[in-house]
């Protein structure tokens, strides 16, 4: 199976007030085409980091991120960019649905960010799946927290990613 995600030897600290927080340490991790994992650990173990560097949200201080074996390290912002919006599909705790926004444009705006035309019966596929394509009209403010979560699950899946990212609770 083909490798899509590759981190080697990944560190990343932060800065709180004086003090350095290594939130990753030499840390390598590899996951092959197919594969599901999760990846699970206390409160501030470094999860969330992990999967904001995987998902070239964040750089690493040290060490090397390859997706799809390209190494991203020292690519412009803009080609980083690109393949995030191509390859990887992002549920973030906070669902970050857009309030202002109907729940079926949510689900479009990957599509819309990175100007492409939804493809409408995959979407409606997609809500249908997810339980919501009779709430497609509707806004985030409207729903749930477990029917906002479903939404940012085919938002996740809108773009038809390689890779869906999840960092939920």
């Amino acid at each position: 199976m083909k490798t899509v995600i590759r981190l080697d030897k990944v560190s990343k600290s932060y800065t709180l007030g004086e003090k350095k927080i290594t939130a990753l340490k030499e840390f390598s991790f590899e996951v092959k085409s197919g594969e599901f994992v999760a990846v699970m650990g206390r409160s501030g173990s470094g999860k969330s980091t992990f999967l904001k560097i995987a998902g070239t949200l964040e750089k690493p201080d040290t060490g090397a991120v390859f997706l799809n074996g390209i190494q991203i390290n020292g690519l412009s912002q803009k080609k980083i960019c690109k393949i995030r919006q191509k390859k990887i599909g992002f549920i973030f705790q906070q669902y970050q649905l857009l309030p202002e926004y109907t729940i079926w444009d949510n689900v479009c705006m990957p599509l819309y960010i990175a100007h492409t035309v939804p493809d409408k019966a995959y979407i409606r596929q997609l809500l249908e799946k997810v339980g919501l394509w009779d709430r497609n009209g509707d806004y985030p403010d409207q729903l749930s927290g477990g029917e906002q979560q479903r939404v940012a699950i085919a938002r996740a899946m809108a773009a038809k990613p390689g890779v869906i990212l999840a960092d939920v609770n």
